[in-house]
């Protein structure tokens, strides 16, 4: 049975005694109503002025109460309607904006890691942009106020787009900035990201005693690429320092020459164009030709009898975007880089 606003606001009581803030108290009401039946999906509740007037409160203790409810994804507004009810799972006390660039096997784990670490209380809301900066702002700008928490990763492509503006517009108390730090902030933003340029030379010195048994490396890093260019910066630095002859090429490309050349490959796109290469010219990985993939996937440990991957640690990210949550740190945190042996190299 639908209440009318008059009977919702009889549920709500507000004392001077108690030390609970009372926009807490407001809130607390309207849950342990929900809670307990009485408010279902689809209830109009009192409006502010209303409330206000009737606990003799100021508007703006009324409207941090129904900010938490609305963050929470417990209600919601409409104009000419006032505001209702839009859910019963109350106990979800953290209510998270899911941002990706992209859907991949990577983001998959990442976005499991944080569901899980999350727990039963939380409700996680998944959004993806395609890299495409309009779009990644509109999802942000249309989401603002409507969850506790925002998760966001930020790749695009092209350059000079203003990512800080869209991104201080949201409290840095209530926002995680995932893979790619983000220049231009004013302030110090929750992060963990990947410190590209280092984690690429320090994996690349690891593997350089089977990277001397190949004539050249190649990186292929696509003109069109999401993908920072401190990646290259790192490769061009390692093969600098070492001596090792290279170049960057913007696709994958092959001629059979007498020499012996490995690859680094960032798009999947240009791994299975290599491996296509390698079949039709019989040519074994590892021995003739050698690859490195950029981020691990499950699949990769058994393409081709396995492919040797750089990868940033993709479930420990989403734990400690997680843990950020939870416990409401405001820190920047490196994300472990690793080097994973497989015999393509």
């Amino acid at each position: 049975m639908t209440l009318d606003q008059h009977q919702v606001l009889q549920l709500i009581q507000v004392e001077d005694h108690l030390r609970t803030p009372k926009y807490r108290q407001i809130v607390r009401c309207l849950i342990n109503a929900i809670k307990r039946g009485i408010v279902e999906v689809g209830q109009p509740i009192p409006s502010i002025n209303a409330i206000s007037e009737e606990f003799l409160l100021s508007r703006d203790t009324v409207v941090k109460a129904y900010n938490e409810l609305r963050e929470r994804g417990v209600i919601a507004s409409k104009h000419g309607k006032g505001f209702y009810v839009i859910s019963t799972e109350v106990e979800k006390e953290y209510n998270v904006f899911l941002l990706f660039n992209k859907l991949s096997a990577h983001k998959k784990t990442i976005y499991e890691a944080i569901v899980q670490t999350l727990g039963k209380e939380a409700k996680v809301d998944l959004y993806v942009y395609h890299n495409d900066f309009m779009t990644f702002k509109n999802q942000i700008e249309s989401n603002l106020g409507q969850y506790t928490h925002y998760i966001i990763i930020s790749h695009f492509y092209g350059v000079n787009r203003p990512v800080s503006e869209v991104l201080e517009q949201i409290q840095k108390e209530k926002l995680v900035i995932l893979d790619r730090k983000v220049k231009g902030l004013q302030e110090q933003y929750p992060a963990v990201y990947q410190n590209f340029t280092e984690d690429i030379f320090r994996a690349l010195k690891e593997a350089l005693p089977r990277l001397k048994d190949y004539d050249r490396l190649n990186m292929v890093f696509p003109a069109s690429s999401y993908h920072p260019d401190d990646i290259r910066l790192g490769f061009v630095n390692f093969c600098e320092e070492t001596g090792i002859p290279y170049q960057v090429l913007p696709a994958f490309q092959y001629q059979e020459t007498s020499s012996k050349e490995a690859y680094i490959v960032l798009e999947d796109a240009d791994l299975v164009a290599l491996l296509k290469t390698a079949k039709a010219y019989k040519l074994t990985l590892g021995k003739d030709i050698g690859v490195i993939s950029y981020n691990e996937n499950p699949l990769k440990e058994f393409i081709a009898g396995g492919i040797t991957v750089m990868s940033t640690d993709f479930q420990k990210m989403g734990e400690t975007a997680a843990q950020m949550v939870l416990k409401g740190k405001v820190e920047e945190v490196e994300n472990p880089f690793m080097l994973i042996w497989r015999e393509s190299l």
